[in-house]
């Protein structure tokens, strides 16, 4: 699998995503159902470029840990997430 199939972000109960250690490399655009999502752990895929601006739109996003891909840039909605209280990007 390298996709995140878009049904997983129309679940509004849903409060904990941990798709580590795959081989995904991109997300859906639309993450707007995930409504409950406070942690999301992306770490170690084949994620690059940019951070996608859908994961800082989740409105309950606490924690996300998108470290150990290739991502070069964070969106600049980041700001937007306003119950981010713990995140790793880092890479080796």
């Amino acid at each position: 699998m390298t996709t995140i199939p878009d049904q997983i972000f129309n679940l509004p109960k849903l409060r904990l995503l941990s798709l580590a250690i795959n081989q995904l490399n991109s997300l859906p655009n639309n993450t707007s159902g995930a409504t409950s999502l406070n942690t999301l752990w992306l770490r170690d895929n084949l994620f690059t470029g940019t951070v996608p601006a859908a994961v800082f739109e989740l409105p309950a996003l606490a924690e996300v840990d998108l470290s150990e891909n290739g991502f070069t840039d964070l969106p600049s909605n980041i700001a937007s997430a306003l119950k981010l209280k713990e995140s790793n990007f880092g890479h080796q």
